[in-house]
Formats: structure tokens, sequence, C-alpha cells
């Protein structure tokens, strides 16, 4: 019966399996040709100096190339890192935690406060975490003594505390970009 069902699966997933391949090997050669536009783009775009070009087109141009909205002001600081790929990466993570001041990036909130938030964050995301993991653990002894219907509740409130933990630990991940952002910018500066 078992060897039945496994010739049946077999036959089955095989053309999946061998379609997924190929379609995998056609994706990452097609990346290839896209990152050798990208890279032609961008070098034969940066060849002339940003500032001698309109803003308006400078900023469209670099939507087109990293897919995401950055000031004028921006483009030209972040351009000037020693790294300017990380800075765009950066600045994309550290989203809220950071701005454009007078020409140089500046954190929204002081260090100390960035340090709070940063352990706050952390030990929210490990309770959260505890929280959506621990009923997983206990099920079978939940179900012993409250039954399923009432294992079924924690698990849904063990998924929500999953979920806003994630979200505390995109909030720690912005909080180190801003962080190693200012770092950057002090290489820069000096």
């Amino acid at each position: 019966m078992l060897l039945e069902i496994a010739k049946v699966l077999i036959t089955v997933l095989t053309p999946l399996a061998l379609k997924f391949l190929i379609n995998l090997i056609r994706q990452s050669s097609r990346s290839h040709l896209k990152l050798q536009e990208d890279y032609k783009f961008i070098s034969s775009f940066l060849s002339i100096d940003i500032r001698a070009r309109q803003p308006l087109i400078v900023e469209q141009a670099f939507y087109v190339f990293f897919r995401k909205r950055y000031s004028f002001e921006a483009i030209e600081l972040l351009i000037r890192f020693p790294n300017p790929t990380k800075a765009f990466r950066l600045f994309n993570l550290a989203g809220e935690f950071v701005h454009i001041e007078n020409g140089w990036i500046a954190t929204t909130k002081s260090e100390s406060t960035l340090q709070k938030l940063f352990i706050v964050k952390c030990v929210a995301y490990f309770i959260l975490i505890m929280i959506a993991v621990l009923p997983i653990v206990y099920a079978p002894l939940i179900i012993d003594h409250y039954g399923s219907t009432t294992l079924i509740q924690i698990l849904i409130s063990g998924f929500v505390a999953g979920a806003v933990g994630v979200e505390q630990l995109f909030d720690v991940a912005s909080i180190r970009a801003s962080r190693d952002l200012m770092k950057e910018q002090k290489t820069l500066a000096g």
C-alpha cells in the first residue's frame, strides 16, 4: 500500500520538480542579464555629475534603479558614502529613525532614546515569541486538560503575539541600521 502511494507521489511530483528547476534556471539567467542592464544604466547615468542634472530626472532614475523613491538631497548625500549601495540599503532599512537635515543624515531620536528603544524592542520580541511558541510546546497538555477549542484559541492568540513580535524585530533592525548609517556617515565626514 505504502509503496503504491510512493509511486503515485513520485509520478506526480517529478514533473513538477523538473518544471520548478527549469524555471529557477531560466529566472537565474534572466536576473543575471537584468543585473548587467542595471549596471550599464547606473554607470552611464553616474558618468555625469548628478548636480548638473535636473533633480526630478535624478530622482526618477534612482527610482527606476532601486524601485524606491529617494529625495534628490538623499541621493546626493548617499552616493558620496564609501559604499553607496550599503548606504542606500541602510537608509532604506533605518526608515522612520533617520532623515536628512542640513545635508547630513540625522536620527529622529537621541542616541540614548534609541538605545532604550532598542532594548525594549528586543525584550518585547523575546516575550512575544515565547508567547507564540509555548502553546505549541504544551499543546498535548492543553488538549488533555482544557480541550481542543481552548488550544485553538490559545494558538490564534499565539499567532497574533508572534506577528507583533516580528514587527518588533523589524524595528530592532531599523534602529540597528540607523546606528550603522550614522557610523558610515562619520567616515564620510572625517
